[in-house]
């Protein structure tokens, strides 16, 4: 699982390979590309915007969001005046957003084809609908407590899949068994049993 999110966050891992140092904090008052961002909504959602070429998405981001005055607006008309003032286009992006909440502005990015998603919790995490669908989790059923819901491995491979199928053993549930398969007799694993050596 650590090689696994190191692999996520692979641009900041190779930052701190090559210098050393923790990776810089940018506030998101501050970021240089406004439309690579996140915003609140107005039922206190985070919507993560992931438009890197602003200029591939200017126009369709302003009309999702009712800017269609920005559009040609000299001062937000392309990337490099954007990023001039960002500060300003963040202000403007951040009320606006604000002012509706999150699935009626992600219906009317999705529309004019923007990238953004939903920035979850970990309770809203474990019932996205990816999740499920791609088996990030599955059920085990333990003998005493019933169903309950684990993490599966990130890596799948065709023959040997790695899907849990048992819950763990319970306290010494396995060691008559284990015992016996190193020579141990019954009676010997009867008389550790008496004396408290074993469960």
């Amino acid at each position: 699982m650590l090689h696994t999110g190191m692999w996520a966050i692979g641009p900041d891992i190779m930052s701190a390979l090559k210098t050393r140092q923790p990776v810089e904090r940018v506030s998101r008052k501050d970021v240089g590309n406004p439309l690579f961002n996140f915003y609140q909504t107005s039922d206190s959602s985070w919507l993560q915007l992931v438009m890197i070429e602003s200029k591939r998405f200017w126009d369709g981001f302003c009309k999702a969001l009712g800017f269609v005055e920005f559009a040609a607006d000299p001062k937000f008309n392309t990337h490099v005046k954007r990023v001039e003032h960002s500060h300003e286009l963040v202000e403007i992006i951040e009320n606006k957003l604000f002012s509706e909440n999150f699935e009626h502005r992600a219906a009317r990015l999705d529309e004019q084809r923007c990238i953004g998603a939903p920035v979850q919790t970990l309770d809203q995490v474990v019932d996205d609908p990816q999740v499920h669908g791609n088996s990030y989790t599955t059920t085990l059923t333990h003998a005493e407590e019933g169903d309950f819901n684990i993490l599966t491995a990130p890596i799948k491979y065709g023959r040997t899949p790695g899907i849990p199928t048992s819950t763990a053993p319970e306290l010494g549930q396995d060691t008559e068994v284990t015992l016996m398969k190193l020579g141990y007799t019954w009676d010997e694993v009867i008389d550790l049993k008496e004396q408290g050596v074993i469960i």
